[in-house]
């Protein structure tokens, strides 16, 4: 009793690319987006890796408090008064 033609091209086109896309895609994706890959791997395990990759797209980048860019300073705006 082996493995047969069929049951190879369902391993290797439908179980291989989920396990490829839950145990790497998906957390590697959400970490670069600054979210926990462990919870959106079991995010990934219990919906599907697919939806998970949706929702990360949707999400923004979360970055940190010392990543963010400086924001120029603007200078304020002064009205001239009796203008007119």
């Amino acid at each position: 009793m082996g493995f047969g033609a069929q049951e190879l091209l369902v391993f290797f086109v439908l179980v291989m690319p989920y396990f490829f896309a839950t145990f790497g895609l998906v957390p590697a994706v959400a970490r670069a987006k600054g979210r926990s890959g462990i919870e959106w791997f079991f995010i990934a395990l219990f919906v599907t890796p697919l939806l998970a990759l949706i929702a990360l797209a949707a999400m923004p980048d979360r970055q940190r408090e010392d990543e963010r860019p400086e924001t120029p300073e603007v200078p304020e705006f002064k009205w001239r008064k009796g203008a007119g």
